[in-house]
């Protein structure tokens, strides 16, 4: 059956549904939902509460705790595997309490925190860039990360708690 404490709903490239609750993604099929059974699979993820889910490419991108960030590899719905996100980009400092993903072109992936600002992920390189609030390279005016969206002329706009809305114009 459906879960109860739905935490987001997202699609994959080939349009398949899938909702995350607390503790499990579920695959939707000919009108049912299956566990993934993440947990059972891979026990390092056990008491870990799904925050985020987000589908990137060809991975299923993880927010845990609202502390660890798990990159999934999968095709519909067998999982074959899993890795930390640190282990797979770099760059300075890093993100506390991730909370949300935005995919806003096929290159670029967006995390922001209820307390760190925002991520700023370049795919391609495996790194990310770090913004905070009173930084001179960018216009974050709170930490406190809600919201994104992207314009179908690839700007990015930042909905931020207490701060307004930022915006990062990649021409």
């Amino acid at each position: 059956g459906i879960p109860r404490k739905i935490i987001t709903i997202g699609t994959d490239a080939k349009k398949n549904l899938y909702v995350a609750a607390d503790n499990d993604v579920y695959f939707y099929r000919e009108g049912n939902f299956t566990p993934l059974q993440l947990h059972r699979r891979f026990p390092a993820l056990k008491n870990a509460p799904i925050t985020e889910m987000k589908f990137v490419n060809n991975r299923l991108w993880l927010i845990l705790n609202a502390a660890e960030i798990l990159l999934l590899d999968y095709e519909e719905d067998h999982l074959k595997g899993y890795i930390p996100f640190t282990k797979l980009f770099t760059g300075p400092g890093y993100l506390e309490e991730p909370r949300i993903i935005h995919q806003s072109d096929s290159n670029t992936v967006w995390m922001g925190s209820r307390s760190e600002g925002l991520l700023k992920v370049n795919l391609p390189a495996h790194s990310f860039e770090h913004s905070r609030s009173g930084s001179s390279e960018n216009n974050l005016k709170s930490q406190f990360v809600l919201s994104f969206y992207t314009s179908r002329r690839h700007t990015t706009w930042i909905g931020l708690s207490g701060g307004g809305v930022a915006e990062y114009d990649p021409h």
